[in-house]
């Protein structure tokens, strides 16, 4: 008896250690930074900054780094802003929200679609770009970048950086974890884009003048929060995973809408506003602002139903997946039947010694 229930505890243990499934609550996003110096497409367009940002992650295994490649890629229109100011040298600033990262390495890309859309696979020269600093700053949880890319201004290249990152989380003991990848648009951005130019500060300090605004991006587990700033919000993006024999099981933030060369992907546009009014004085023939300010003591501002509209559309790439190691679910299969077996052999024991105990009574009331 004693046999049996011990072989039954130890089945309903072992179950539920080894099958059981570890739920993690998907993680505050932030997001990668981008600041070109010398550049303002807000003040000769008045739209956004005119960049793209493009990251693929490379899932090697579960307990083991990431291997990510990220693109900077300027649309068009940034280079008949600035290919004139940028024409010797530019020095391109990331932030990336991890301060672990690791295995750097940068270079710019010579097939600016390819770049785009399969950044581990595009063909890149590793002489057009140049890592000049790498700080990491523990206290935030972030790793600020400066490149160097000589003459980009003619090249118009793509500037590609490889780095590893420790981006996924076990979910469960036979080969399965969670998967994180930061923002690509949107506030996300802006906070870090802050990081960058200094104007972003701890949360129980106070933001003082500069970039003052009616909005704040803020991020908890950073630490920080800084006045929102158009200058510093990334608009467009794409972040796609390779999990080569891994299986993307389910995604507890948006599900992939797109695939990039065979990889799913996530693709993302934010918009910012540039239009503001004050709601007292706004001339009523005038087209609506995107957002109006009112003139109370208590600041408050109004969307309009078109930014509202803009802002339900919105995305930013930040994602959170489930995936699974290959033969999983035969490993699975193959223990729910050991522990089943385990599971009948020890109730058969326990009963066994029931029965045997019940007989044993029986013979000593008979004699």
């Amino acid at each position: 008896m004693a046999l049996g229930l011990a072989t039954t505890v130890a089945a309903i243990i072992a179950g539920a250690v080894l099958i059981g499934v570890q739920s993690v609550p998907a993680p505050e996003p932030r997001g990668i930074g981008v600041l070109v110096e010398g550049t303002d497409s807000l003040a000769i367009r008045g739209f956004d900054t005119g960049l793209t940002v493009s990251l693929k992650a490379r899932v090697i295994g579960c307990g083991e780094p990431v291997a990510v490649a990220l693109t900077i890629a300027p649309t068009a229109e940034f280079w008949r802003d600035h290919a004139a100011v940028l024409r010797s040298q530019a020095v391109v600033r990331v932030a990336v929200p991890d301060a672990g990262i690791s295995r750097i390495d940068v270079a710019t890309a010579t097939d600016a679609l390819a770049a785009v859309v399969d950044p581990q696979g595009a063909s890149a020269d590793r002489d057009g770009a140049t890592l000049s600093s790498v700080d990491p700053d523990d206290e935030t949880g972030t790793t600020m970048l400066e490149i160097t890319v000589p003459g980009w201004g003619r090249s118009l290249a793509p500037v590609i950086i490889d780095f590893t990152a420790d981006w996924t989380e076990r979910r469960s003991r036979l080969g399965g974890c969670y998967l994180s990848l930061p923002a690509l648009t949107g506030h996300p951005t802006v906070l870090s884009g802050a990081q960058l130019a200094g104007t972003a500060v701890a949360l129980d300090e106070d933001l003082g003048s500069r970039d003052a605004n009616v909005f704040e991006v803020e991020s908890r587990s950073a630490g920080l929060h800084a006045y929102w700033n158009s200058d510093y919000e990334v608009t467009r993006g794409v972040a796609s995973i390779d999990l080569g024999d891994y299986t993307l099981q389910g995604a507890t933030s948006a599900a992939p809408d797109t695939s990039l060369s065979g990889a799913p992907a996530w693709t993302c546009r934010t918009t910012i506003p540039d239009t503001f009014a004050n709601i007292d004085t706004q001339d009523p023939d005038e087209p609506t602002a995107d957002f109006n300010i009112t003139g109370s003591q208590a600041t408050t501002v109004a969307f309009s139903a078109e930014r509202i509209q803009q802002i339900l559309e919105q995305r930013t790439c930040a994602t959170f997946v489930a995936i699974e190691a290959p033969g999983a679910g035969t490993k699975r299969d193959l223990l729910l039947i050991i522990i089943g077996a385990l599971f009948s052999i020890g109730m058969e024991l326990v009963l066994s010694g029931f029965v045997r105990e019940e007989r044993s009574v029986q013979a000593v009331a008979t004699s």
